[in-house]
C-alpha cells in the first residue's frame, strides 16, 4: 500500500483552495479571466515554483476568489474537493475551513448563511456517497476590522451545529491576537474547537505570536507554528500544554 491509499486524517485545509484545475478553467471565462491555454492556467491559478514567503501564499487565495461567485460554485467546489480528498489522497476525516468574509468580499448578493448552506450542501452530498466524515472551521480575518469578528463570531456559534470550530487566519504582523480574545472565549463557551493560524511567517516574533494564541485566544490546535524552531522554550510550553501542531511534512505553505 502506498501513501496516497493510507486511510488519513486531514486537519487543515482551505476550501477556498481547493479547486479542481478542469473547474477553474471553466468558470473562469464567466468572471473575464482569460485562460487560452494550460500555460496561461497554470501563470494565473497555480503555484509553479516554491513560495518564499506568506505574502506570496495568500495572494494566491486571490486569484481563486473571484470565482466563487454564486452558491451554485460553492456547493459544486465542496462537492468535489471531498470526493478528491477522499479518493486522491485516501482521506476519511476532512476538516474544512473557509472565511465567510473573504468568500463574500465582491459576491455581496449572497449572505453568510447562504455561503455556508451551499458549503454545507456540498459536502453533505459527497458523504452520502462516500464513507467520508466531514467537518467545517470557520474563519476569523485578522486583517479585517475587529468589530467583524463579533459578526463572525455569532455566525459561527448560530451554525454550531455544523461549524466544529473557530480560527483566525492571515497575516500576523501588526495585527495583535488579543483584541479578538472575547470572541474566542465565546466561540470555546459554546461548544467550538480553537485553532488559530500562527507562527506561519520567518519572522522573529513568530513563537511570541503562537504564545498570544494560547495563551489569549485559547488556542488547542495551532495552524502551522511551524516558526517556533526558534525558541526552545516555547517548543516546550506548547508540549507542556498538550497544544498540536497542524503541519506537513513537505512544505509550511
Amino acid at each position: 500500500m502506498n501513501l496516497r491509499e493510507l486511510p488519513k486524517v486531514e486537519l487543515h485545509r482551505h476550501l477556498e483552495l481547493s479547486l479542481r484545475h478542469e473547474t477553474m478553467k471553466e468558470l473562469a471565462p464567466a468572471c473575464g479571466i482569460d485562460v487560452p491555454n494550460q500555460e496561461a492556467f497554470a501563470e494565473r491559478f497555480l503555484i509553479t515554483e516554491p513560495m518564499t514567503n506568506l505574502g506570496a501564499v495568500l495572494n494566491k487565495f486571490l486569484d481563486t476568489q473571484v470565482l466563487l461567485n454564486s452558491t451554485e460554485v460553492l456547493e459544486r467546489i465542496s462537492y468535489e474537493a471531498c470526493l478528491d480528498a477522499y479518493h486522491q489522497e485516501g482521506i476519511r476525516i476532512l476538516e474544512l475551513r473557509y472565511a465567510p468574509t473573504y468568500v463574500r468580499q465582491g459576491h455581496e448578493h449572497m449572505s453568510f448563511q447562504q455561503i455556508h448552506e451551499a458549503i454545507k450542501k456540498g459536502t453533505l452530498r459527497a458523504q452520502k456517497e462516500v464513507d467520508l466524515a466531514v467537518g467545517l472551521i470557520c474563519i476569523i480575518q485578522r486583517i479585517l476590522p475587529v468589530k467583524e469578528a463579533e459578526a463572525i463570531t455569532q455566525f459561527a456559534i448560530d451554525n454550531h451545529e455544523t461549524f466544529i470550530g473557530l480560527d483566525l487566519a492571515d497575516n500576523e504582523e501588526g495585527f495583535d491576537s488579543k483584541p479578538f480574545s472575547p470572541f474566542f472565549h465565546r466561540a470555546a463557551e459554546a461548544g467550538l474547537g480553537i485553532t488559530i493560524h500562527s507562527g506561519e511567517a520567518n519572522v522573529p516574533k513568530a513563537p511570541r505570536y503562537v504564545r498570544d494564541a494560547i495563551d489569549y485566544l485559547g488556542a488547542t490546535r495551532i495552524g502551522h507554528g511551524v516558526q517556533i524552531y526558534r525558541d526552545p522554550e516555547m517548543m516546550e510550553y506548547v508540549k507542556e500544554r498538550k497544544v498540536s501542531l497542524e503541519l506537513c511534512p513537505t512544505s509550511n505553505w
